[in-house]
C-alpha cells in the first residue's frame, strides 16, 4: 500500500470516528442528563474533547476535503440537540465557574478577556489599604472567586467589597469580578494570612450546611402532611 493511499486511509478513519464520536454522544445524552451526577460530568467531558474534531480534520483533510466537511457536517448535525443544552446550561456547572450562564464562545471569550484584565487591575492595585474585592447582584456584595467575610473580619482585616454591578451582569463584569477577586484573595493570603480565607470559607461552608438542613427538615415536614392528607403552605 501506497504512501498517500494510508493517508487517505487514516483520514477516512478520522472522519468516520468523528460522526461515531457524536452519535455516541447523541445516543447517551437522555441517560446522562437523567442520571446527573458523576454520569453527566462523564459525559460533558466525552463532549468536550469532541471539539477537537474540527482541528483534526482541518490539519489531515486528505486530498479530498469534501469528505472531511461531510464528516463534520455529520457530525454537528447529530450534535445540534445536545449541543443546545451543553452551551447553556451544562458545561458551566460541570467545568465552571459556577456563574458562567452560557459557554457559547461568545460568553466564554467575554469571560476571559474580563478575567485578566481584573486579574491585571488587582495586581496594579496590590500593596494599598483597604484590600478591595468586587461583587454584583442584589446587594453588590456577591464576590465570586472570594468567599464572603463577615463583617467583622473585613473592619479587622481592613477588606472591602466594591459594587461593580448589581443583578444585570454580562459574562466580561462576571469574568471580570472573577479574575480581580482571584488575585485580591492570593493578596489577602500574602498579607493577612490564609487563616483569614479558610475561616471565611469554613464559615460560608457552616452556612450552608444550615441550609441544607433547614431544607431537608421542610421537605420531611411537606411529605409527611401529604402522606397524612394534610396540604400547607409557610409563609415567612
Amino acid at each position: 500500500m501506497s504512501t498517500k493511499s494510508r493517508a487517505d486511509r487514516h483520514h477516512c478513519i478520522f472522519g468516520v470516528a468523528a460522526v461515531v464520536h457524536a452519535a455516541l454522544l447523541l445516543a447517551s445524552f437522555s441517560y446522562a442528563l437523567q442520571a446527573w451526577g458523576w454520569p453527566l460530568r462523564v459525559w460533558v467531558g466525552v463532549a468536550t474533547v469532541w471539539f477537537f474534531w474540527p482541528i483534526i480534520r482541518a490539519l489531515h483533510a486528505g486530498r479530498s476535503r469534501r469528505t472531511a466537511y461531510i464528516s463534520m457536517a455529520a457530525s454537528a448535525a447529530l450534535l445540534a440537540l445536545p449541543m443546545q443544552a451543553y452551551y447553556s446550561f451544562l458545561a458551566p456547572q460541570v467545568l465552571g465557574p459556577d456563574e458562567l450562564s452560557s459557554f457559547s464562545p461568545y460568553h466564554v471569550g467575554a469571560f476571559t478577556v474580563g478575567f485578566v484584565r481584573g486579574w491585571a487591575a488587582a495586581k496594579e492595585r496590590a500593596g494599598r489599604d483597604p484590600i478591595v474585592l468586587e461583587g454584583y447582584g442584589m446587594g453588590g456584595n456577591y464576590t465570586p472567586g472570594a468567599p464572603p467575610f463577615s463583617k467583622e473580619a473585613a473592619e479587622k482585616y481592613q477588606l472591602n467589597v466594591e459594587p461593580i454591578a448589581r443583578c444585570g451582569v454580562t459574562p466580561y463584569i462576571i469574568g471580570h469580578a472573577r479574575g480581580y477577586n482571584t488575585a485580591a484573595v492570593g493578596e489577602i493570603n500574602r498579607r493577612r494570612g490564609p487563616s483569614v480565607i479558610k475561616a471565611a470559607e469554613q464559615e460560608e461552608a457552616a452556612r450552608q450546611q444550615r441550609v441544607t438542613e433547614m431544607k431537608n427538615a421542610g421537605n420531611a415536614d411537606a411529605e409527611k402532611n401529604a402522606r397524612e392528607g394534610r396540604l400547607a403552605y409557610l409563609i415567612c
